[in-house]
């Protein structure tokens, strides 16, 4: 078997040169045949070939794989955490509209139930209010009622008086409306009667003397002027009219302000002074 020697060759440069199978050709010995050495360098480049392939299969592969788990988990890592920090915003967020919506939610129960009490206050102030005035209204309807009766008696008794004071004087009162006048205490008659024979004189129609007849015309007189100051006395007076005479006796005035004067001055003097004749 012959010997030969074979050049170590030199690592390669980059990963490739390894990949292209790219090698140092070993020498050979110059007393092999070119069959010879085509056919051992091509055994031991497929060897070697072989041997590189299986070496880049394990070193390269796993080192790129390693990067792109790194640089995976790397940018899974950034992803959670930015993720989990978004997360953490939005739930602080979320807690803060909750506690708003707590917040609103309280205030507005808290209206409502103002509201209603406000509501019920209203309703029961406007209950009193109506109650209050139809008492006084049926008040009112009573006081009005009862002063209509009233005013209906009064002036029932002003005609009355009216039609009193038209058709009857103290002088000759109205015999019709005072039956006691008309009637009398009983015997009253027949005493003014036998009264009025007992004031008049006696005296004879047949002529006597001169001095017979004068005596007897001037007893005549004198019973006859008795009887009309009898007959002319009232039997009523006017209270009223009294009364202010009394009071104006307690002190007398010339003034027209004193009712007394005022009414002598109205019936007493102011008629005589009314003239048909105005011109």
């Amino acid at each position: 078997m012959m010997e030969f020697k074979t050049e170590t060759p030199s690592s390669p440069t980059s990963d490739t040169e390894l990949c292209n199978g790219v090698l140092g050709k070993p020498s050979l010995p110059s007393s092999m045949s070119d069959g010879e050495v085509d056919g051992s360098v091509k055994l031991r480049r497929e060897s070697r070939t072989g041997r590189l392939r299986h070496a880049l299969s394990e070193v390269l592969p796993a080192d790129d794989t390693r990067r792109r788990s790194h640089t995976m988990t790397e940018a899974k890592e950034y992803a959670y955490g930015r993720l989990q920090e978004e997360l953490n915003i939005a739930q602080s967020e979320l807690k803060l509209k909750d506690e708003e919506c707590a917040k609103l939610l309280k205030v507005r129960d808290q209206i409502g139930e103002e509201l209603e009490e406000l509501t019920a206050c209203l309703f029961e102030e406007a209950n009193n209010m109506v109650q209050d005035a139809n008492i006084k209204r049926m008040h009112t309807e009573k006081l009005l009622q009862e002063a209509s009766h009233q005013v209906e008696v009064l002036q029932a008794e002003v005609v009355a008086l009216k039609q009193l004071v038209l058709t009857s004087t103290p002088s000759s009162p109205n015999k019709h409306l005072h039956p006691q006048i008309a009637n009398g205490e009983p015997g009253s008659k027949d005493k003014k009667e036998k009264k009025d024979k007992g004031l008049k004189p006696f005296w004879k129609t047949h002529r006597r003397s001169t001095s017979h007849h004068q005596f007897t015309q001037e007893d005549r007189s004198i019973a006859e002027a008795q009887h009309e100051a009898m007959t002319d006395r009232c039997t009523e007076m006017d209270e009223v009219c009294f009364e202010e005479f009394c009071s104006w006796r307690q002190t007398p005035t010339m003034s027209r302000n004193c009712p007394f004067i005022a009414r002598i001055a109205a019936e007493d003097i102011c008629t005589c002074l009314n003239f048909s004749n105005t011109h």
